[in-house]
């Protein structure tokens, strides 16, 4: 299931607590009937796809990355965690060798998150190289939780809050790389889509053609030809 989960990009947090609470460990995890609405409380309005024990699961390592692990979940919950964190620690190692950096960053600041009980939507802030933990722990002290909080800062509040000038001079610049970065991933055609747009623009009764002859025709007209290509610098 680990190596299956590498083949995916981009993955955020969520996917991560997702793919970690399906696992065989936690196959008999039951949901007592008092415990759906405690569940249901620590979600809100997240969006999960799992249910039964494995929501139960992440249920509990998101209550422990706010701190907030209700008395009913105690018992199980420290199971839970012992079990996640070495879980955790194997899929970093696989996605080490079989999927992104991205995707490791991802694996790794979960696991960081809930060792040191910081919320879920702090994750981003790590991925800004001269944010580490300690300075995570200031900034969601100070109500800077996601990368929207930090990017409404001044370089003069964040001093305040105990930052050098130097450090929060890296922090903004990196800041910046992070969004532009973001920014273009959101703007990659996806495939599919890019196939579709193609099917609705040929015409159906074409000279003895089919459409998907076609679409492979015109797909390959966006693939640069190594043979064509005159790049001039």
């Amino acid at each position: 299931m680990f190596r299956e989960s590498a083949k995916k990009e981009n993955l955020a947090l969520l996917d991560v607590l997702e793919i970690i609470s399906k696992a065989d460990e936690f196959s008999e995890v039951v949901v007592r009937p008092k415990e759906h609405a405690l569940i249901k409380k620590i979600l809100k309005d997240r969006t999960i796809n799992l249910k039964g024990g494995s929501l139960k699961v992440a249920a509990i390592l998101l209550a422990y990355m706010h701190g907030e692990i209700p008395p009913e979940f105690r018992s199980d919950g420290w199971v839970i965690k012992q079990n996640a964190e070495r879980l955790l620690k194997a899929l970093e190692h696989i996605f080490q060798n079989y999927s992104t950096p991205s995707n490791v960053a991802t694996v790794k600041n979960t696991s960081t998150l809930i060792k040191n009980s910081l919320p879920d939507e702090a994750e981003p802030l790590l991925q800004i190289q001269s944010i580490d933990i300690k300075t995570v722990k200031t900034l969601v002290q100070h109500d800077i939780l996601n990368i929207k909080d930090l990017s409404a800062q001044t370089p003069q509040a964040l001093t305040t809050i105990g930052m050098s000038e130097a450090k929060v001079k890296r922090i903004l610049k990196e800041l910046e790389k992070y969004q532009a970065d973001q920014s273009q991933l959101k703007l990659t055609p996806d495939e599919s889509i890019l196939n579709e747009c193609l099917v609705d623009a040929v015409s159906v009764d074409a000279e003895n053609k089919t459409v998907e002859g076609m679409v492979k025709e015109q797909v390959t007209e966006f693939i640069p030809n190594e043979e064509n290509q005159d790049i001039v610098e």
